[in-house]
């Protein structure tokens, strides 16, 4: 049974720089085999070899991780990569303006079967919270998440990132939220073992 972790959030956010690092601590801190689903391999920056198996466009990593391309659909795609690399944990990288209720089905789809237990962080990007907060799809975002991670909080004042938590809370009250930079590693360890609790 595969662990599906979704990161999410609009474009310019951090999302592969987060999803790189927390590939690493679960390979090679906690000695998982990580897939990682993209929409474009080329977003990856890891300059190995691409194979084929079993039509997925596939990168490898380090220690066991794989980089993957989404393929037809995503529930198509997660069967594929259960059967032919057996994986611990899934991190999927969806587009920055992708609905969270459609992955949320298709992974509630495969639940029981193939899919243990699964989480939805949203990144945040404190700089241009603002000036997105009120597009409908940011907002979906949000309220989908079970962890709101303010990302690049080296980057602003912390006055401006209690601002963006209060909003944050009512937006979605139920979401754990936790101020981190991807980029420097502040809480990258603290969010990691959250999602394998």
């Amino acid at each position: 049974m595969m662990k599906i972790l979704t990161v999410g959030g609009f474009f310019g956010t951090g999302k592969t720089t987060l999803i790189l690092k927390l590939s690493k601590i679960f390979a090679q801190n906690n000695h998982k085999k990580v897939a990682i689903i993209v929409n474009d391999l080329g977003k990856i920056g890891i300059d190995d070899k691409i194979v084929k198996e079993a039509g997925l466009s596939v990168r490898e990593l380090f220690g066991g991780c794989i980089c993957c391309e989404l393929s037809s659909s995503l529930a198509d795609t997660l069967q594929n990569i259960k059967d032919r690399f057996n994986p611990d944990i899934v991190i999927l990288e969806p587009s920055g303006i992708a609905k969270p209720a459609q992955i949320l089905a298709d992974v509630q789809y495969l639940k029981g079967e193939i899919i243990e237990k699964s989480a939805m962080v949203i990144l945040v990007d404190p700089i241009m919270f603002n000036m997105l907060a009120d597009m409908p799809v940011i907002q979906d975002q949000l309220k989908a998440a079970k962890i709101l991670a303010i990302n690049k909080i080296d980057a602003v004042d912390k006055s401006t990132l209690s601002i963006i938590e209060e909003k944050l809370k009512a937006f979605n009250s139920k979401a754990e939220i936790l101020q981190i930079s991807a980029l420097e590693g502040i809480n990258v360890y603290e969010l990691a073992n959250r999602l394998l609790s």
